[in-house]
């Protein structure tokens, strides 16, 4: 309860692979892996699905690159292995082939009761809406929706997603981001089917675009 790890990120300079864990609710971190993916990277997807069960997923590398790599530890971050391969042929998953594309920046979430890791969103290049789930701990992935957010943008960026529990019903909460040609959002919406549909519960707003600084 009082454990959790964080991978990757931007340093100066460079970009990190390493996996630092706190099991004091951040007041100190030991380093268990240098190695988490195959190079350093950062606006990854990280999750906890277990008590020392992580998968980690996409981010955006030197030169441009996007990724849809998810590699799993078993024992708290010390051990990374491949869950999928680099741009997701389906070889490694005896269902479908589907994959969603190598991106960065997505939202992401676990939902316990259905066993259900969620990615929502993400910049490839271009922003996506799509929402994909894997109910196997990150090898097969499946396409939830291709719309997430009706006509409210043409993609989105860095939103947080989050899970909540309530009478044995898991809701989750999609909110904010950056928006395609519009800016930073406001807009939050609710899904009650495990992210195959979703209500708008709150409008999205202009906050800030670079061209339009006036308008806050």
């Amino acid at each position: 309860a009082d454990a959790f790890l964080v991978v990757g990120g931007r340093g100066s300079g460079n970009f990190k692979n390493d996996a630092l864990l706190t099991e004091d609710r951040g007041v100190s971190f030991v380093e268990k892996s240098n190695s988490v993916f195959t190079s350093g990277r950062y606006s990854t997807a990280l999750v906890a699905t277990g008590p020392a069960t992580f998968v980690a997923f996409g981010g955006y590398s030197t030169g441009g690159i996007y990724y849809n790599e998810v590699r799993q530890s078993t024992n708290s971050g010390v051990d990374w292995t491949t869950l999928r391969a680099e741009g997701g042929g389906g070889g490694e998953c005896s269902g479908d082939a589907a994959m969603w594309s190598a991106r960065s920046g997505m939202a992401y979430a676990y939902m316990p009761l259905r066993n259900r890791i969620l990615l929502a969103g993400g910049d490839g290049g271009s922003y996506t809406k799509e929402v994909w789930g894997s109910d196997d701990g990150g090898i097969c992935w499946f396409l939830l929706t291709a719309d997430s957010d009706g006509a409210a943008t043409s993609g989105y960026h860095g939103a947080s997603l989050v899970v909540a529990t309530l009478g044995g019903v898991e809701i989750l909460v999609l909110a904010g981001g950056y928006g395609t040609g519009i800016g930073y959002l406001s807009s939050v919406y609710r899904s009650l089917d495990g992210g195959a549909s979703w209500d708008v519960i709150a409008s999205s707003c202009l906050l800030y675009t670079s061209d339009a600084a006036d308008d806050l």
